[in-house]
C-alpha cells in the first residue's frame, strides 16, 4: 500500500507559527525526529508565492567548512575579484532573485550553519527584515548569530516536544485513511514516543511486513511493528558508536528494564553508566531506577545480541539481584523470568510466585507464560490451579476444566469449576454450585456472579455476609466488593457505587498478591456508575487509569473490550458520534473478542451506527449482540436491550422504537434495575413518548444526571423544556441537549412564540453541529435557520464580538450593509441583540 505522509496535529502550535509567520518569522527548535521540518514546510506553505519569493536553504554537516555553504546555491559561482564586502555580496546575490516580491526565509538546520552563513540569516532578519522560519535542534551548539535571533528578540523561539498521543492517533488515521484500534495507536505511540520521524517509519515497516492490517474496515497491529531496515539504520545511526562495555550495559538494561542504578553500576561500573547518560542513551527516572532513552534503543541492541550472549545476560541479571537480596515484588516476577530466560532448568516455586504476582499486576500474557513454565518444571497442581485461575481471567472458560482436572482436591477446586461453568454454559451449573462448601469464599463468588447477571438485591445480601465478618478473608472480601459496588450501581444508588468502588480499590492495592486481579472490575464498576451520574469528566478519568492498568498487550482481552465500549459510551454520551463509531469498529474487529465481552461491544456499535444514521450496520451489529448474549453478565448485556429502539429508529419505525423502549423500561423497572429503568424511560420521552414513571424514578436515583432527566420529564412549556436542554448542555451531554431544544422550539411554535421558537431552534442547530452528524428522531425534525453564507459569515464575527464598523471594515463592506444583515440574522435565529447572538455562537469548537 502506498501512503501518502500526512501533515495532521500540531494545531495549537501551526496557530501561533503562522502568527508568527505574519509578524517576523520563528525560531523552531527541537530533538531530531520531532517535526520541525514538516511544520516548517506547512507554514511556508501558506504563503502565496504570487507575493511571495521563498528563499530556501539547508545547513549540512558537509558544509560546515564552506564560507556561505548553506548558500552556496542561489550564489554566483565566484566572489569577484574587486569584492570587498563579502557578506554584502551574498546579501545582494540571496535577494537578487525576488523579482519585485517580498522575500521570506526558510532554513533548515541552523546548528549546522558555517559562520558566514549564519551571519547572513541574521543580517537578513535584522537588516532587511525578511519573515524567517529557521530550525535548530535541541542540545547542540548554535551559532551565536541565531542564538541571537531569539536572545535579541528578533524571532521567538518555539520549544517542540514530541508528539502527544491525541497528535499521533490524527497521523496514523489519516496517513491509513481510516479507523484504527485503539491498542494500535496505543501501541505505536508507546514505541515511537512521539517522534514523527520515527512513526512514519514504523507504520511503513508494519505495512510492509504485513504486519498492520485493514480488517472489518479497521486497522490494526496483528504483532509488534517490526524493526525495519530504514527504522534500524536511523535508530543505529541516533545510537552511535559504543565501547563493548556500553554496548553490553545496553543490552542489560534492554533485557532486564528497566533496572535499578545500584544494581547497574555493580555489573558494569559508575563511568559506562555516567557516559551512557551523558549521551542521552539512558535516563535515570524518580524512581531511582535506569530506563532506555528511547524504547527503539532496546529493539536495536536486543535484534544484534546473539542468542547466547542473551542468555547469559539474563544469568547475569538473576545472579546479581539474588546476590542484592533485591528480589522482592516485581523484582521477584522479573528474576522469575529472566532465570526462564537464561536456558537453564527453573525451580517451579518461584515460577509459581510470579506468575501469581504477574496475574496481579493484570499481565495475563506473562501470568500464562510463567505459570506452565511452573507446569513443567514439575510444580504440580498448585501450579495447575493457579492456570486455572489465570484463564478464568482471560475469560477462556473452555479450557479451565481441563486444567483442574490435573489439580486433586485442592480447596478452591470445586468452586472455580463452577464458575467456568457458568460463564462458559451461560449460567447452566447449579449442581456444580451445590457441590461448593458453604463457606465466605463461595459466597463472595456467588454475589460476584449474581450482580453480574443483574440480581442486583441478591448480590447485595450475599455480599454483605461477607463483609459483615470485621476481619473478611481478603480474597473474599473482593469479590464481595466487587458485587456491591455493582449491585448498587443497578439500584440507583451510584454516588454510593462509585465510592464504594474507590474505597475497596484502596484496600485491594493494600491487600496486594493476586486479589488485585479485581481491581480492573472495581474500575469498570466505577466508570458504569459515573455514566449514570452523568459525571462525564470523572468517567474519563477513570478510562484512563483502567487502561493505564490493564496496558496494551496484557491479554485481559473481556476488560479491554469493556473499557473501549464504556469509552465509545462517553464519546457518544458527548455527542461525537463518529469518533464513538470508529471505537466501536475497531473494537469489534479484534478477532479477540469474546462471549461474555463481544455483545457489550456490538451493542455499543449498534446504538452509535443507529445514531449516527447506518441502520445497516446498526441492525447487523444488534444481532451479533444478540446471538451472544448471556445470561450470566446480563449486567453488561443491558446495553442491548438499551440499543435496539435506536436502531428500529434508524430504520424509520418509530411505532416498533417506542413499543422496544416501553418493553426494556418496564423490564428493568420488575427487576429492580432503577439505573437501566431510568436510561429506558428516558429514551422513550426522546422518542417523543411521556410516561409519568419517568419522574419518580429520576427522583429517587441519584446524581446531576437524574435531576436533569427528571427535570426533563416534568417540563410542559418551551422554557422548562430549554431550561431542562442546558442542564444537558452543563453536563457535556450535547446530543441530548439538541434534541430537548427541538422539543423546546416545537412547544413555543404551538404557543405562538415564533421568536423562542426560532431562538431555540437555532440553539439546537448549533449543538446538533457539534454531535459529528448525529441523525436521531428529534435531529431529524431540525430545520436548519436560512442564513445567507454572508449572514453566517457576520452573525460569527458579531458574536466575537466585534463591532459593525470593524466588520465592515474586514468584509470592505459598508456599516449599513453590515447593520442590515445583522437585523436579518436577528429575526432567523430568534436573538434580540450580540449578547444574545455571542450565547448562541460562543459554543464553537
Amino acid at each position: 500500500m502506498g501512503v501518502q505522509w500526512p501533515f495532521a496535529g500540531r494545531g495549537a502550535e501551526m496557530s501561533a507559527l503562522l502568527d508568527a509567520l505574519a509578524q517576523r518569522g520563528a525560531v523552531l527548535a527541537g530533538p531530531v525526529g520531532v517535526g520541525k521540518s514538516r511544520l516548517a514546510a506547512e507554514a511556508v506553505r501558506t504563503l502565496d508565492r504570487r507575493r511571495w519569493h521563498v528563499v530556501r536553504a539547508w545547513a549540512t554537516d558537509n558544509a560546515t567548512d564552506l564560507p556561505f555553504g548553506a548558500f552556496a546555491h542561489l550564489l554566483p559561482p565566484a566572489l569577484p575579484e574587486d569584492c570587498v564586502n563579502p557578506l554584502g555580496w551574498a546579501t545582494g546575490a540571496v535577494l537578487a532573485g525576488a523579482a519585485g516580491k517580498r522575500v521570506a526565509l526558510w532554513l533548515d538546520d541552523a546548528h549546522l550553519l558555517d559562520g558566514g552563513s549564519a551571519v547572513l540569516v541574521h543580517r537578513l532578519v535584522d537588516t532587511h527584515e525578511v519573515p524567517a522560519v529557521v530550525t535548530v535542534r535541541s542540545g547542540r551548539s548554535v551559532p551565536e548569530p541565531i542564538v541571537a535571533l531569539w536572545k535579541n528578540d528578533l524571532l521567538p523561539r518555539f520549544d517542540l516536544g514530541m508528539l502527544p498521543a491525541a497528535d499521533t492517533a490524527e497521523i496514523v488515521r489519516a496517513a491509513l485513511g481510516g479507523p484504527v484500534e485503539h491498542a494500535t495507536l496505543a501501541r505505536l505511540h508507546a514505541v515511537s514516543q512521539g517522534n514523527a520521524l520515527y512513526l512514519h517509519e514504523l507504520v511503513l515497516g508494519a505495512l510492509a511486513a504485513d504486519r498492520l492490517q485493514c480488517r472489518a474496515g479497521v486497522w490494526r497491529l496483528t504483532g509488534p511493528p517490526p524493526l525495519s531496515a530504514r527504522l534500524a539504520e536511523l535508530v543505529e545511526a541516533r545510537i552511535g558508536t559504543l565501547e563493548r562495555a556500553e554496548e553490553e550495559a545496553l543490552e542489560l538494561i534492554a533485557l532486564g528494564r528497566p533496572l535499578d542504578l545500584d544494581l547497574l553500576i555493580s555489573m558494569v561500573g559508575a563511568p559506562v553508566v555516567e557516559e551512557l547518560e551523558a549521551r542521552r542513551l539512558i535516563k535515570l527516572a524518580d524512581d531511582g531506577r535506569i530506563y532506555l532513552g528511547h524504547p527503539l534503543y532496546g529493539e536495536a541492541v536486543v535484534e544484534r545480541c546473539p542468542t547466547l550472549r542473551r542468555q547469559r545476560h539474563f544469568t547475569r541479571l538473576a545472579e546479581a539481584v539474588e546476590r542484592s537480596g533485591a528480589a522482592r515484588g516485581d523484582e521477584a516476577m522479573r528474576l522469575a523470568t529472566w532465570r526462564l530466560e537464561s536456558g537453564r532448568r527453573p525451580d517451579p516455586e518461584p515460577l509459581i510466585g510470579a506468575a501469581a504476582l504477574a496475574l496481579g499486576g493484570h499481565d495475563v500474557t506473562l501470568a500464562d507464560r510463567l505459570a506452565r513454565a511452573a507446569i513443567a518444571a514439575g510444580g504440580g497442581a498448585p501450579a495447575s490451579f493457579l492456570l486455572a485461575q489465570i484463564l478464568f481471567w482471560a475469560e477462556r472458560y473452555d479450557e479451565v476444566p481441563a486444567v483442574l482436572d490435573d489439580c486433586g482436591d485442592l480447596p478452591g477446586v470445586a468452586l472455580f469449576r463452577a464458575m467456568s461453568a457458568t460463564f462458559s454454559s451461560g449460567g447452566g451449573s447449579a449442581e456444580l454450585w451445590d457441590l461448593a462448601p458453604d463457606v465466605p469464599q463461595v459466597w463472595a463468588r456467588r454475589a460476584w456472579c449474581l450482580a453480574y447477571g443483574g440480581s442486583a438485591e441478591e448480590a447485595l445480601a450475599l455480599a454483605g455476609r461477607v463483609l459483615a465478618d470485621p476481619l473478611p478473608d481478603p480474597d473474599a472480601a473482593t469479590w464481595a466488593l466487587v458485587a456491591r459496588a455493582w449491585g448498587l450501581g443497578l439500584l440507583g444508588r451510584c454516588a454510593e457505587a462509585a465510592g464504594e468502588a474507590e474505597r475497596a480499590a484502596a484496600e485491594v492495592r493494600l491487600w496486594g498478591d493476586t486479589t488485585a486481579a479485581q481491581l480492573p472490575q472495581l474500575l469498570i464498576t466505577r466508570i458504569a456508575a459515573r455514566s449514570r451520574l452523568g459525571d462525564l469528566d470523572a468517567m474519563a478519568a477513570d478510562l484512563a487509569e483502567l487502561t493505564g492498568l490493564i496496558g496494551v498487550e496484557s491479554g485481559w482481552t473481556g476488560v479491554a473490550i469493556v473499557a473501549h465500549s464504556f469509552r465509545a459510551r462517553l464519546l457518544r454520551l458527548r455527542g461525537r458520534i463518529t469518533e464513538a463509531l470508529d471505537v466501536c469498529r475497531a473494537t469489534v474487529a479484534d478477532p479477540s473478542v469474546n462471549r461474555s465481552a463481544g455483545p457489550v461491544a456490538l451493542a455499543e456499535l449498534a446504538h452509535c451506527a443507529a445514531l449516527a444514521g447506518e441502520p445497516g450496520l446498526a441492525r447487523e451489529a444488534l444481532a451479533r449482540a444478540e446471538a451472544h448474549r448471556l445470561p450470566v453478565v446480563d449486567v453488561l448485556h443491558l446495553s442491548i436491550d438499551l440499543a435496539r429502539p435506536w436502531v428500529s429508529a434508524a430504520e424509520g419505525d418509530l411505532d416498533a422504537a417506542r413499543a422496544e423502549a416501553l418493553s426494556a423500561a418496564e423490564s428493568f423497572a420488575r427487576g429492580g434495575l432503577a439505573g437501566p429503568a431510568l436510561s429506558a424511560f428516558h429514551d422513550l420521552l426522546r422518542l417523543g413518548v411521556r410516561d409519568d414513571r419517568l419522574a419518580g424514578l429520576a427522583a429517587g436515583h441519584d446524581g446531576e444526571l437524574a435531576a436533569v432527566l427528571g427535570a426533563h420529564a416534568a417540563a410542559r412549556d418551551g422554557a422548562e423544556l430549554a431550561a431542562a436542554a442546558d442542564g444537558f448542555e452543563r453536563l457535556g451531554m450535547l446530543l441530548h441537549a439538541a434534541e430537548v431544544q427541538v422539543q423546546a422550539a416545537e412547544e413555543w411554535r404551538l404557543a405562538g412564540e415564533s421568536r423562542r421558537a426560532a431562538f431555540c431552534a437555532a440553539r439546537a442547530w448549533r449543538l446538533a453541529g457539534r454531535c459529528q452528524g448525529a441523525a436521531s428522531p428529534a435531529l431529524r425534525r431540525l430545520r436548519a435557520p436560512e442564513l445567507t453564507r454572508r449572514e453566517l459569515q457576520i452573525a460569527h464575527l458579531a458574536a466575537e464580538p466585534s463591532s459593525s464598523r470593524d466588520i465592515s471594515e474586514r468584509l470592505t463592506l459598508s456599516v449599513r450593509t453590515v447593520d442590515n444583515h445583522l437585523h436579518a440574522v436577528y429575526a432567523k435565529l430568534g436573538v434580540t441583540g450580540r449578547e444574545e447572538l455571542s450565547a448562541l455562537f460562543g459554543d464553537s469548537e
